[in-house]
């Protein structure tokens, strides 16, 4: 057999040509198309990290230096997050005290959380958007605030917070546009850079709205941090027994890294030589503000290390657990809670 008929033979009218499938997109729409996605993406992805990732640690620019005590806590991680939620986020929700009548606390009550109905008129959650909260008390034995930053709503929290209150015939007056005022004093505001303080009253309100270069001690990152300087007049916290216990230190500073445990890392100053036992007064101090909870970290963790720090100074290190850590939150509530007369409920435990 020949290889010519092996070979295939043409086909009758030439080799077929090849056609575009109908109804296929062109490649300006296609890239077009892409182009669109691509922004979006990348505009999504802008929105999130400034919200959730790149948010702006303000807090920490607003403590008056004649402030006594100061306590500042990131809530970006889960460690420090969950207490929050659980424990100190509820007080928000606290029955308004000497009230003229019961009658009005309990129409507040019916409504529903004062937090959720705030959710509602600002469209900012607290347990969703709060980055970071500083706890200031002094120089008065009356001042104190409580500042709240985070990836806030941009409308006006000031005019959703007046009618969260008015709901429950609770009139807070606006007397400028960052600043409320309560029947009974208090005052709320809003910072330049977004935070919301509320505060004893307008005047130390007025202190803490204006911004300045973060103390060396409350810097304005990292997981926490502290500063404690006994003062002559009496505070809403009490801490002349556990700084006695100390053998009175001149002043407290302390920080906390991120870590699970999360480290926390005190500094006791003190004027003259410290006392010869502070490891032993070290121990009893936390104790009283760790309870149960010493000895299940010590065992399990590490134990307390009490060292010189030099200058007189002695650094004190503890690590502390998620359960020592709900704990304190927990102990914190009952007290803040106990020290303005709000009533303590089984809220502060859910």
């Amino acid at each position: 057999m020949s290889l010519e008929r092996l070979e295939t033979p043409p086909l009758a009218g030439g080799p077929m040509a090849r056609t575009d499938r109908g109804g296929a997109l062109s490649f300006p729409v296609v890239m077009a198309v892409f182009s669109l996605l691509l922004v979006l993406g990348v505009t999504l992805g802008v929105t999130i990290h400034r919200r959730y990732v790149g948010f702006d640690r303000v807090a920490a620019q607003h403590v008056p230096p004649d402030t006594t005590l100061v306590v500042r806590w990131d809530v970006d991680k889960i460690a420090l997050f969950e207490p929050t939620r659980r424990f100190l986020l509820p007080l928000l929700d606290a029955p308004r005290t000497g009230a003229p009548n019961s009658a009005m606390t309990a129409t507040g009550t019916a409504l529903g959380a004062r937090r959720e109905r705030f959710a509602h008129e600002s469209g900012t959650l607290m347990s969703r958007d709060l980055r970071e909260a500083v706890a200031l008390f002094g120089p008065g034995a009356h001042d104190w605030a409580v500042i709240l930053a985070g990836a806030f709503s941009q409308v006006d929290l000031l005019e959703a917070a007046a009618q969260t209150f008015q709901q429950e015939d609770w009139p807070w007056r606006r007397i400028a546009a960052d600043r409320l005022v309560s029947p009974e004093g208090a005052a709320l505001g809003r910072t330049a850079d977004g935070a919301l303080v509320l505060a004893s009253n307008a005047a130390r309100l007025d202190a803490v709205l204006v911004r300045r270069p973060a103390l060396r001690e409350v810097p304005r990152v990292g997981a926490g941090s502290l500063r404690l300087v006994p003062s002559t007049t009496d505070s809403p916290v009490a801490t002349a027994p556990l700084l006695e216990t100390l053998g009175r230190p001149a002043e407290v500073s302390g920080d906390a890294e991120w870590g699970s445990p999360l480290p926390v890392h005190v500094v006791l100053h003190f004027d003259g030589q410290p006392p010869a036992d502070i490891k032993e007064r070290v121990h009893r101090a936390l104790e009283l503000l760790l309870g149960e909870d010493l000895q299940r970290i010590e065992r399990r963790e590490a134990p307390v290390s009490v060292q010189s720090a030099g200058n007189q100074d002695v650094r004190v290190t503890v690590l502390l657990d998620d359960f020592a850590l709900e704990h304190a939150a927990n102990r914190v509530a009952q007290a803040v809670a106990q020290a303005f007369g709000t009533p303590v409920t089984q809220d502060l435990a859910k």
